[in-house]
């Protein structure tokens, strides 16, 4: 059975179906249980949780064109993997600092507040680029968000956003962009699963991305195009019709992830050489624990390393941080020697 079947016959058992709305529905006024029906984020209590209220009300707000929760179609192009094989190496404790062969970004941890049960993150397509003197190839940068999945300890992690790639070929260079939803779990096979077909992005787009955990096997993806209005949204099952997988596939809510990632080809531990991605700011860094919204204070931030010869060295080749207020605002950068 090829990969695709298999992800195939594995979402049919786990994709939650969601009605569309009916005409005149306005998300802004209806009650959170309409919201989730209809594949859309409950509303953060505009009291206790205001900052997240805002961006759920910006997300909410027009232009907004829901596009159905139909049954992704999948193809051979989503041919790699989002993964956290890569251990992250504690390098500076005092600077908040951390490096991995292939995340750069910034997360924060659960405290006594509670666990996290809403993230949010936003952020325009950066243009793929291939590395200055680098030969003909395919080169990807994956930026997203993400729950989890970060420790030992954590063997789950839903995550969404977008993959940047291009390819560099005797014929020209190409650029595309793909917007997906996967839920990762170590060990396992889970590769991106694409949004619907007619939910749209392009380089330049502002995107806006957020995860609910409906319960610690159960969570709403969605991601908006902030630029044409186009929403998407699935509810998810955790990979857990395994028996030997229903215990890791739990979420914690321990952690939130803000990520520009060097994907993983499907089927291999060889990660894809590295997109020049220049900037992308990260907004809009909120989570919802059970009394308040977490923003970035306290952040660790990874820096993505490579070994390069000759002669050997490690050299950094995304960087990631926060340059003061707001606090809901961080950086990763492409960085060359």
């Amino acid at each position: 059975m090829s990969i695709l079947q298999e992800m195939e016959d594995d979402l049919k058992k786990r994709l939650q179906p969601t009605p569309p709305p009916p005409t005149g529905f306005d998300p802004l006024t209806a009650t959170n249980d309409q919201l989730v029906h209809f594949g859309l984020p409950p509303r953060p209590d505009p009291d206790r949780y205001e900052a997240a209220y805002g961006v759920w009300h910006r997300t909410m707000s027009p232009p907004l064109k829901i596009v159905p929760a139909t049954f992704p179609v999948l193809t051979g192009k989503f041919d790699y993997r989002i993964s956290v094989e890569a251990l992250m190496l504690q390098v500076a404790p005092s600077y908040h600092l951390e490096s991995s062969a292939n995340w750069s970004g910034g997360y924060i941890t659960a405290n006594h507040t509670g666990p996290f049960q809403m993230v949010f993150g936003s952020w325009t397509i950066p243009t793929p680029n291939p590395p200055a003197g680098a030969p003909g190839g395919d080169y990807r940068c994956a930026t997203w968000v993400g729950l989890d999945g970060l420790r030992r300890y954590s063997d789950s992690l839903p995550q969404l956003g977008t993959t940047q790639t291009v390819v560099v070929g005797a014929t020209g260079t190409t650029r595309t962009v793909e917007a997906w939803w996967q839920w990762w779990i170590r060990g396992a096979n889970y590769p991106p699963v694409p949004f619907p077909a007619s939910f749209t992005v392009a380089i330049g787009d502002a995107v806006t991305c957020g995860l609910v955990m409906l319960s610690s096997t159960l969570v709403l993806v969605f991601i908006k195009n902030n630029d044409s209005g186009l929403y998407a949204g699935y509810v998810v099952l955790a990979p857990g019709a395994a028996a030997s997988l229903s215990a890791i596939a739990a979420l914690r809510g321990a952690h939130a992830e803000w990520i520009a990632e060097r994907p993983m080809q499907l089927g291999s531990t060889d990660l894809y050489p590295l997109a020049d991605y220049g900037l992308v700011d990260f907004s809009d860094c909120l989570t919802v624990v059970p009394t308040q919204v977490r923003d970035l204070r306290g952040a660790r931030f990874i820096w993505m390393s490579e070994m390069r010869r000759p002669p050997l060295r490690s050299t950094i080749i995304s960087s990631a941080g926060k340059t003061g207020p707001p606090q809901t605002v961080m950086w990763a950068r492409y960085r060359t020697e």
